[in-house]
């Protein structure tokens, strides 16, 4: 395969480990450069603690890129030749002088988030390939298990962010104060997502986008395997609601509909992926019990997953452009 994996980063897939290599070092001091020009751009509008925060960010990837060449030396392969890779920025950024529109915190750590998540969106590619090598795919799914807990971070910063820009009581998230509570809850927002997603699967399969396809079936099974388990959990009985994608959706027969197009499908999963993960955060935040703290925790990173893969797929042929 020679053309790009996805359009939205003209990344071509890594035929060795050392390309591979390349690639994630190009991605790591990219970002180490992004955050440093946006903690100075912190720095400069005055939001102190956010820049502080942006710098350990450029350190801690600059940490990462050395952590790739001592990993090649310590397996004997040659140190790693970075490859290019541009991180997605708004206009206004003015990457030459950093001049340009003020950047809210949101919108500066929003910028981190989206191209964290596209790092995270090419490593998941590679290790869902059914005939990647075996070597090429394991490198390739710790690279992705790297990049879930560094996105989790900054998404909960970017939320920090909203809260302190919003006035109180604009985002509310369920209440939920104990692990019986949260397996009800998440098995109806993990079933609700199973169903949309399933819907835009069955809707590309038969086309010529097969790694798509694979990569959908995967996420797919892996959540209704958890919806599945988190309703044994609770002992069955209705099941709960999904997000408010969800239910707006049943509401206006929508998944029956034959009218939905293959790009409201992919929206709709984006949006619902999007929601479920806000609100698993959300929980993590104010849980009180280490059993709620560690189950909301790791079904967030699951549904952080989801999310990335999702919006992995938009640019993809069967898309549109």
């Amino acid at each position: 395969m020679t053309l790009p994996m996805n359009p939205r980063y003209p990344l071509e897939m890594p035929q060795s480990i050392d390309e591979l290599m390349g690639i994630a070092l190009g991605m790591e001091r990219e970002a180490a450069l992004r955050y440093q020009q946006l903690s100075k751009r912190m720095e400069g509008q005055g939001e102190i603690e956010l820049a502080e925060t942006f710098l350990d960010l450029a350190v801690l990837e600059q940490s990462h890129g050395q952590g790739l060449v001592d990993w090649a030396r310590r397996e004997g392969r040659p140190t790693p030749r970075a490859k290019q890779f541009d991180w997605q920025l708004p206009e206004t950024f003015a990457e030459t002088d950093l001049a340009g529109a003020p950047l809210s915190g949101y919108q500066a750590l929003a910028i981190a988030v989206r191209n964290e998540e596209l790092a995270f969106s090419f490593y998941s590619y590679l290790s869902a390939m059914t005939d990647m090598q075996p070597a090429l795919r394991h490198y390739a799914e710790a690279l992705a298990d790297e990049e879930l807990n560094h996105i989790a971070q900054l998404r909960r910063l970017r939320r920090r962010a909203f809260h302190k820009g919003s006035s109180a009581g604009q985002q509310a998230f369920l209440k939920v104060s104990d692990l019986p509570a949260f397996s009800r809850f998440a098995w109806g927002l993990e079933n609700g997502s199973a169903v949309l997603c399933r819907l835009l699967l069955e809707r590309l399969r038969g086309t010529d986008e097969e790694m798509v396809v694979a990569l959908l079936d995967r996420t797919v099974a892996e959540t209704e395997q958890r919806a599945t388990m988190l309703a044994e959990r609770v002992g069955g009985g209705p099941v709960p609601p999904g997000s408010r994608v969800i239910e707006a959706a049943h509401s206006g027969h929508l998944l029956t509909s034959s009218t939905l197009t293959v790009e409201h499908l992919l929206a709709m999963c984006e949006k619902d992926a999007r929601d479920v993960l806000d609100a698993y955060l959300g929980i993590a935040e104010q849980a009180s019990e280490a059993a709620l703290l560690s189950a909301s925790q790791d079904i967030a990173e699951r549904a952080l997953a989801r999310l990335a893969i999702i919006r992995s797929l938009q640019g993809v042929g069967v898309f549109g452009d």
